[in-house]
């Protein structure tokens, strides 16, 4: 697969010389692959991952990661119900303890609808309130950073239904922007999203272009931006 534009294997085999041969193909040259594969790769979302994955070109990642259009910053359809509620946890005293709610409805759109954001709160202040939105959303689980054991145990003995999170970066920031394209709404009063979203970008290279690194400007805290939309990915219910 390509890289960016300043890879050594770019840079060596092109331009082609007397020595060497520079073949370009993309996914949908090749012949073989079933029909609801490149149906899937077509419709990925229009960033440098599909560029280089899907087209095979040698083009690097750029500035911001993620663009939620003003019309998407709303609250939910009151008369479309969710098949499915599941929350996120990132843990915090500190830097804030952040959990956010999101649902999806049949169609598979997904909505943030709900949120806790707690600095200086104790687990023990904070599971109460994760009990009601728990009932209140019929949140079926709770996806929480796998870094404190303890605390993931104290929220099952208090009734939570909280597992472990994969806190893989790559599943996490393709889940966000397919998400995107496909219509996520994050309802106004839930700040995390709507303040980390925005400022996360690639991370600069010394000498030009982007890592494919993402880095949150004073973003705080991290995990939470795009967690609750990665479990949907691997929802036990689903």
């Amino acid at each position: 697969n390509p890289a960016g534009p300043k890879h050594w294997l770019k840079r060596r085999f092109t331009p082609p010389g007397p020595t060497r041969v520079y073949l370009h193909a993309s996914t949908f040259d090749n012949p073989t692959l079933p029909s609801d594969y490149v149906a899937e790769a077509a419709a990925a979302p229009d960033d440098f991952r599909k560029r280089r994955y899907t087209w095979g070109e040698w083009v690097g990642a750029d500035g911001t990661i993620w663009i939620l259009p003003d019309d998407q910053i709303r609250d939910p359809e009151p008369d479309v119900p969710f098949r499915v509620v599941a929350g996120s946890i990132d843990w915090g005293f500190v830097h804030a303890f952040a959990a956010e709610i999101a649902g999806q409805s049949g169609s598979g759109r997904l909505a943030v609808i709900d949120e806790v954001y707690e600095r200086g709160r104790t687990l023990d202040e904070v599971i109460p309130r994760l009990l009601e939105l728990q009932t209140l959303h019929h949140v079926a689980a709770w996806f929480a950073d796998p870094s404190e054991p303890a605390y993931i145990l104290a929220c099952r003995r208090a009734g939570l239904n909280v597992v472990q999170a994969d806190n893989s970066m790559d599943p996490g920031l393709l889940a966000v922007t397919r998400a995107i394209a496909a219509g996520l709404t994050v309802s106004p009063k839930c700040t995390v999203p709507l303040g980390g979203l925005p400022v996360y970008v690639w991370q600069q290279q010394r000498d030009v272009g982007f890592k494919d690194v993402p880095v949150g400007v004073n973003a705080n805290p991290g995990d939470a931006v795009h967690s609750p939309v990665s479990p949907f990915n691997r929802h036990p219910t689903r």
